[in-house]
């Protein structure tokens, strides 16, 4: 900020003060750790050991503030913030945990879930897809 010239302060107070107007509440309102407790649906943290913006040790704070009787955690090993989608262990995580929350909606309807080999990259360049595929991706009917 220094070589724009905008002083420390009070611009991050200022710019804080705007976005708690527009919330319609303080920031710490919407803090994943005091909100995360009161969700009740099946619920799975994913994290990866190598992230370089937040720390692992989130994964243990946010899962020792939630409901532990439907979370489940998964520390991937040698991923980061980006790419662990790209993860195979994390990949079949994901699709297991969905296929045990959502087999059933409440309505006592089974849902069916099923994978799809090709999942397309979003160019940088602009919004559309481009054809390299990526890795997999899971559908609901």
């Amino acid at each position: 900020m220094s070589q724009l010239h905008i002083p420390p302060w009070p611009f991050p107070w200022m710019a804080s003060r705007v976005i708690e107007r527009w919330l319609g509440m303080p920031i710490a309102g919407i803090s994943p750790r005091r909100r995360i407790s009161g969700i009740t649906a099946p619920l799975m943290l994913i994290h990866g050991e190598s992230d370089r913006l937040i720390p692992s040790a989130h994964l243990d704070m946010l899962f020792s503030s939630a409901n532990k009787a439907n979370t489940q955690r998964l520390l991937i090993p040698h991923c980061g913030h980006s790419d662990i989608a790209l993860d195979p262990v994390c990949v079949r995580s994901a699709i297991a945990f969905l296929r045990e929350s959502l087999s059933s909606n409440g309505s006592g309807r089974k849902r069916s879930i099923h994978t799809e080999s090709t999942v397309w990259e979003r160019s940088q360049a602009d919004e559309d897809f481009s054809r390299e595929p990526i890795g997999n991706r899971v559908v609901f009917d």
